[in-house]
């Protein structure tokens, strides 16, 4: 159980490259999560022009946590993908220097 752990704290055997299919992924569930953010806002815009006050509360909720939540997730995932990138490419070392 004894694990090396680097100066953050992580895992210093986890330091793989991500896979192609990972990053494939990865941009895929970006782009979902983007197009619910987006049809979130379009719903929440929307709302506004229904007449009952009950359909516009209820309309208008649904649509900011859907709204909240994919972009949490947009976010999430652009965060994995940055950390990713700094295993790929470590900042602070040159190539051909060690």
């Amino acid at each position: 159980m004894s694990e090396e752990l680097d100066r953050d704290g992580h895992n210093k055997s986890i330091s793989e490259r991500p896979g192609l299919g990972w990053w494939l992924g990865q941009v895929l569930l970006t782009g979902i999560a983007c197009f619910f953010a987006c049809f979130g806002v379009s719903l929440l815009v929307a709302s506004y022009g229904l007449g009952d006050p009950f359909s516009f509360i209820m309309t208008f909720f649904a649509a900011s946590l859907m709204t909240l939540i994919s972009l949490v997730m947009v976010m999430g995932f652009v965060l994995r993908m940055l950390r990713a990138a700094q295993i790929v490419c470590p900042a602070g070392k040159e190539e051909g220097k060690k």
